[in-house]
């Protein structure tokens, strides 16, 4: 059974949306499979069988990753997906293209089927990054939930209203200021830690998100911007709202996070959010969403697995402070 392999082009995303059957449309996965530094330009690779039917398709995100002034290539693979048929060996070519243009590859979850293939390309695991989770509006938070079953909806609300009894973050005066901007700018990113370095590009790329309303900020020290965040916010069945914290700058410390989730948290239920989840794993940015009443969801975690195949990386200590985000890959607009 002949297959080629080549680079998505956008004639092609009819067809990939008839793969998903229909469960990502064109705008969607033009939008997802865009390269964030050249938007003409598709991240993406198809498969065809002999006869011109679409068999896959694979999509990366392609970024910087830096450590105390360091910096590597790194990329991730998302929007995997192969017809029934031809998965096996098709799968793992295409996973193959995808993983190997950069210093080093990585996955962040995956399906079981997916992760069961993780070992033929080397990917290691790291650590299990988390979701966190706080209620906001409970009344709202259930009528986002409207066509699932009454039962199941009250247990939802039972294993997370010990968030909204944690209350709602208070604006104490802080040094940290957030600035609503979908302009990136300039500015000098603390090194605590294993980071994204994120770009213009990417930046745009986020806000740029077709299905949910978007909102980037400035995080502010006096006039000295210290870096930036970006949030998402879905709208749901009953005319409410559930938002996303997509990411947040790395930040000097466990005070910093906790004034700066604070004040987006605050924004958000400002914007009639019914609640909010963030990915967080990096120790400080972990402590302080305990401190402001999340709760993390034991059946959310999303590990993430590293193959550095020129031994190039950091140790697996300082790999496992990586302070890893929704804003990886195509992470961030799902399952809001």
């Amino acid at each position: 059974m002949g297959v080629s392999i080549r680079r998505t082009q956008v004639r092609d995303l009819q067809q990939i949306e008839n793969l998903y059957e229909h469960s990502k449309v064109s705008e969607e996965l033009r939008w997802v499979f865009s390269n964030p530094e050249n938007p003409d330009e598709l991240n993406s690779w198809v498969a065809f069988d002999e006869v011109g039917n679409l068999a896959g398709v694979v999509g990366y995100a392609i970024s910087g990753y830096t450590y105390l002034g360091t910096t590597w290539k790194g990329v991730i693979s998302m929007s995997w997906m192969v017809a029934p048929k031809y998965r096996g060996l098709l799968g793992i070519q295409l996973l193959k293209k995808a993983l190997g243009q950069a210093d080093f590859s990585f996955t962040l979850a995956g399906s079981l089927e997916a992760r069961s293939l993780y070992h033929a390309f080397k990917l290691n695991y790291i650590r299990d990054a988390n979701t966190y989770f706080k209620l906001f509006r409970p009344y709202a938070y259930m009528k986002s939930w409207q066509g699932r079953s009454l039962p199941r909806r009250i247990f939802y609300m039972a294993r997370l209203y010990q968030t909204f009894l944690a209350g709602i973050p208070s604006l104490k005066e802080s040094a940290l200021q957030l600035v609503p901007s979908g302009i990136f700018p300039e500015y000098s990113e603390s090194d605590s830690c294993f980071r994204k370095e994120m770009t213009a590009g990417y930046y745009k790329w986020l806000l740029d998100c077709p299905l949910h309303e978007t909102q980037g900020f400035h995080i502010l020290r006096g006039e000295t911007v210290r870096g930036v965040a970006v949030c998402y916010i879905r709208k749901t069945s009953g005319n409410t709202s559930r938002a996303r914290i997509v990411h947040v700058s790395t930040l000097d410390d466990f005070n910093e996070y906790k004034s700066v989730i604070g004040q987006l948290s605050r924004f958000l239920i400002d914007r009639g959010c019914s609640s909010v989840s963030i990915l967080a794993n990096q120790s400080d940015f972990r402590k302080s969403l305990k401190k402001l009443g999340f709760v993390k969801l034991r059946t959310k975690k999303k590990p993430y697995f590293i193959n550095d195949r020129n031994k190039i990386l950091p140790s697996q200590a300082i790999l496992s402070e990586w302070n890893i985000q929704y804003s990886e890959g195509d992470k961030a607009y799902r399952d809001i």
